[in-house]
């Protein structure tokens, strides 16, 4: 287990099972992939604009021709948990944009995430022109949230496009282990074949980083894509090993901030690059669940950490003026998915349960603060305020800076003090409370 979690990025041995109950990955993600609907005519909506002049919330300034009065939900906000079906469905993940959002200041969740998903749209499309199927490499069967947050959004984006799925197999061994010969039986010419995006690419979990150029190497007849991926190495020298692999092939390198791509420029300058949003935005807008406290904590205890390893809630709750301290409710959790005996079925349902269980992790606190890219992420989906601390090499900052920035609500902290003095200036926000912390 030890040895999975270092590959892939994971918590290495981090447990607050006296903090917090686990979580229970949904029944309803259980379906069969029988159960997908065939057609993907759910094309997104044609929609109507309100006369609400730009300084009114971009969640209101969308109204929808199906709509009888502006209370109504729009289609494209989905409820937990999210079933398997409905990855098939483009109208319930794709926002469509806004052209009156606000040209400045801040953005709702909702009009980043559709900001997001056109241009990833925009991006992507054409790299899968003509193309019918893909495979997908190395998918995250593990215990991380956030990498199954990518990897549903990333088969939203193949199903948006009408591309068939003819292969998923796993970098972790094991019976799932990418078979080169099962690869190499589907047509180069139909077929591209996709590495999941992520947070690996570099030194720091290198195992998958090597796997990762060799099977891209033993399939130059294909055209191949690496999805949107933070890149980072200690040694930069160590990067001249793919980078030569990758020069001889026909692929594609996402980066998901500009730092990572200023690296490709610099060390992959005769490979293809594309500046991308991370996959997770495809999965669209999702309603939260009703929290029961008001802020809850989600903290790395890896080697991508720079924060006190180990916290405990008690030393959280310490930081609290002893003014504050009885009025506010806090907890904290993991980022694993624990319920690993109850996974079921393709690597997209298991995938899927993991994702609807960060989803599920995350409602519990009216207010979130972490230093996990992913949990920055999926708060947006659910429209969460949240504080941001930031990992060993800016791999949260540098997206916040690149794609999320005028997001409301959202505010970024430096230590563990700041971040929950933040946190409490936007719960008062959220329950319209003074809690003199000032």
């Amino acid at each position: 287990s030890s040895g999975i979690n270092a590959e892939y990025g994971e918590s290495e041995g981090s447990k607050f099972s006296d903090e917090i109950k686990g979580i229970k990955g949904s029944d309803e993600s259980k379906e069969s992939n029988e159960n997908k609907e065939s057609s993907l005519s759910g094309k997104i909506k044609e929609i109507k604009l309100s006369d609400e002049s730009n300084e009114s919330k971009g969640s209101e300034r969308i109204k929808f021709s199906n709509e009888s009065n502006g209370n109504e939900k729009p289609p494209y906000i989905q409820t937990l948990p999210i079933s398997l079906s409905s990855l098939n469905i483009s109208s319930l993940h794709i926002i469509p944009p806004n052209p009156k959002r606000p040209i400045n200041g801040t953005l709702s969740h909702i009009e980043v995430i559709s900001e997001l998903q056109q241009r990833t749209l925009k991006e992507l499309t054409p790299e899968f022109q003509g193309k019918t199927q893909l495979a997908i490499l190395c998918h995250p069967d593990h215990r991380n949230r956030g990498d199954s947050a990518i990897y549903v959004g990333e088969i939203v984006f193949l199903n948006h496009l009408g591309l068939k799925l003819v292969y998923e197999c796993s970098c972790m061994g094991g019976p799932n282990y990418c078979d080169i010969k099962k690869l190499r039986a589907f047509d180069p010419k139909t077929t591209v074949m996709a590495h999941h995006g992520g947070g690996n690419f570099g030194d720091i979990w290198g195992n998958l980083d090597r796997i990762r150029h060799y099977f891209a190497g033993q399939l130059s007849a294909y055209q191949q894509i690496l999805f949107p991926q933070s890149i980072f190495y200690q040694n930069v020298r160590k990067a001249s090993a793919p980078s030569l692999v990758f020069e001889r092939l026909n692929i594609t390198l996402c980066a998901r901030d500009r730092p990572s791509y200023k690296f490709l420029e610099d060390n992959f300058s005769k490979t293809k690059r594309l500046l991308v949003p991370d996959m997770a935005f495809m999965m669209g807008a999702i309603e939260r669940q009703e929290p029961n406290v008001d802020i809850y904590w989600v903290l790395r205890n890896d080697k991508e950490s720079i924060l006190p390893k180990d916290m405990r809630l008690s030393t959280l709750m310490d930081m609290l003026p002893k003014n504050v301290t009885q009025n506010i409710t806090m907890g904290l959790g993991d980022w694993e998915y624990d319920d690993v005996a109850n996974l079921t079925g393709s690597f997209t349902n298991r995938a899927l349960m993991r994702f609807n269980d960060g989803c599920k992790a995350l409602s519990q606190g009216r207010v979130i603060i972490s230093d996990r890219l992913h949990s920055h992420i999926i708060s947006t989906l659910l429209g969460i305020p949240h504080v941001m601390l930031d990992n060993q090499y800016g791999k949260v900052r540098n997206y916040h800076s690149e794609w999320t920035s005028r997001l409301e609500n959202v505010v970024a902290a430096t230590t563990l003090q700041e971040a929950l003095k933040k946190a409490v200036h936007l719960l008062e926000k959220e329950k319209n409370i003074d809690y003199g912390w000032v």
